[in-house]
């Protein structure tokens, strides 16, 4: 007999914070494990994670992230301009880089862009943050302030809250409860809109409450590809390490090996110290533009800054034309 899901394998709408969290409760840290995004963690570990054991749960996980990319297509529809931010999962709430994050998110989402990250802790919490914000600087501020001074980093050890057969270390999860609860009582006072991408690969970081429209999966790579291939308009990358390593040139692939009437989408790197010196990824992408007979184009779409006003008003006026995303869900087969 096959154990009940604490998921529908086929949904017709993306989550919502409370979809996903709503049995939190103030003072109660037992209610972090009653989450619908923690159960449907444990069901991943318990299965397999990302090589499902069995051919139903294989079958129940293909079925439900198939539903999410199509409520994801149904929501890019709504918006004319989509544009992301990348950035490390690690950085503290209120360091500089988290701070400026989310005030670009702020920014872009006031000019119309609907802001895509990956759903998690560090920059993708600040890009969600900032969004939620939007139009509210003295609240953004105020808010960034309580989560630095509440709960400024995830748990070291998150990584352990559930062990392979599915016993839960109560003691990781009062932690994670700790980390999540300041946030979700956050979200319920603003209502700017953003779109999370989020993974039960990495379930053990609480997806952030701050983000509207959730589209959480199971397989991770679905989930990687589909965050590059949507911010058509242009992504932030914030510093980071491997993951928003492997972003950038996931981001830089598709950029250079682009068919018409695909567009290039803008690409910021925001901290100049760290993307040309800590870890010179720009310095690699100029010589392979270069290399291609193609450095105008580079320096034609790519920026290095550390300015939130430059990098925002840089993605304002590259930003491709409207809908240009639809345009490549078109070519990729995804939307008639």
């Amino acid at each position: 007999m096959f154990s009940p899901l604490p998921f529908s394998p086929i949904r017709g709408s993306l989550y919502a914070p409370q979809d996903l969290m709503g049995s939190l409760r103030d003072g109660e840290p037992s209610s972090f494990e009653r989450t619908v995004d923690f159960e449907c963690f444990a069901y991943y570990v318990m299965h397999g994670r990302s090589a499902p054991r069995d051919q139903l749960s294989s079958l129940f996980e293909a079925l439900h992230d198939n539903s999410i990319t199509q409520a994801t297509i149904a929501l890019l529809q709504k918006w004319p301009r989509v544009a992301g931010i990348m950035g490390g999962h690690d950085e503290p709430r209120g360091s500089d880089v988290y701070s400026g994050v989310a005030r670009i998110a702020a920014a872009l989402s006031e000019k119309g862009f609907l802001m895509a990250s990956g759903g998690g802790p560090g920059a993708m919490e600040a890009t969600h943050l900032g969004a939620l914000f939007q139009g509210d600087p003295t609240g953004l501020r105020n808010a960034i302030a309580a989560l630095k001074n509440e709960a400024p980093a995830l748990p070291g050890d998150a990584g352990k809250v559930i062990a392979p057969d599915g016993t839960v270390n109560a003691e990781i999860a009062r932690k994670l409860y700790q980390w999540v609860m300041p946030a979700y009582r956050l979200s319920q006072t603003a209502k700017g809109e953003s779109l999370a991408l989020p993974t039960w690969y990495y379930g053990h970081e609480p997806t952030t409450p701050f983000a509207t429209h959730i589209a959480k999966y199971f397989q991770n790579s679905i989930r990687e590809d589909g965050m590059i291939a949507l911010a058509v308009h242009g992504i932030v990358f914030a510093s980071g390490k491997a993951g928003t390593l492997q972003e950038i040139f996931q981001d830089t692939v598709r950029n250079y090996y682009r068919t018409a009437p695909d567009p290039f989408s803008p690409m910021v790197f925001f901290g100049k110290k760290f993307w040309t010196e800590d870890l010179p990824a720009t310095v690699l992408l100029r010589a392979l533009f270069k290399l291609g007979k193609r450095e105008q184009e580079y320096l034609d779409n790519v920026l290095v800054t550390d300015d939130e006003g430059e990098a925002v008003e840089y993605l304002v006026r590259k930003s491709p034309p409207p809908d240009a995303h639809l345009d490549r869900l078109r070519t990729l087969g995804l939307l008639a």
